[in-house]
């Protein structure tokens, strides 16, 4: 069995169904109704509405998780300046002095306030996230999966009970001996 996977110049937001290779923006911004939306309309429908004014705060676990899977997943978007910024361990003052890092100085402050945009990582978090995205590359089944899957496939469908288009973004679609 082999599955087709379309490329995102073939995608029009709001009518495509089927896989479609798109990036995560793409996929956020597309009309459907997610599995995550879903959860939340179950157990609270207003506050599935306001989830999308007033966004989940990410926390530093999250974070360290989303940027392993961005390197398990998506390599070629992961590192300092693209998902995210490495916080050095030391700064320079004005004196020329090398010293340790420390949030309250000047020079650390300004270097915070000019990557503001950015996810910020200590170095000790950064070793964790490339510690936990080799733990799943070095793993006999996790590389299987690596190198037979498809990446962060975004799939979209009507359901047949209410007609609503739907949509989900599989991590990843392995193709192995025996299907799917």
């Amino acid at each position: 069995m082999s599955i087709t996977i379309l490329p995102q110049s073939e995608f029009i937001p709001g009518e495509s169904v089927g896989m479609f290779d798109l990036d995560e923006t793409t996929y956020r911004r597309a009309p459907g109704m997610s599995q995550s939306k879903l959860k939340l309309c179950l157990t609270d429908p207003h506050h599935a509405i306001q989830s999308d004014r007033c966004p989940m705060v990410a926390t530093p676990a999250m974070e360290c998780g989303t940027l392993a899977h961005c390197l398990i997943l998506t390599p070629q978007l992961f590192g300092d300046g693209k998902s995210h910024v490495l916080r050095p361990k030391f700064y320079t003052n004005a004196k020329g002095e090398v010293k340790a890092w420390n949030g309250n100085a000047g020079e650390c402050k300004a270097w915070n306030e000019a990557n503001a945009d950015m996810l910020v990582l200590t170095p000790k978090d950064h070793r964790t996230v490339e510690m936990m995205a080799d733990s799943f590359k070095f793993h006999p089944f996790g590389k299987v999966l690596l190198e037979n899957g498809h990446k962060e496939v975004s799939c979209f469908w009507i359901d047949k009970e209410s007609g609503m288009l739907m949509k989900a973004r599989f991590d990843l679609i392995a193709e192995v001996e025996g299907g799917i």
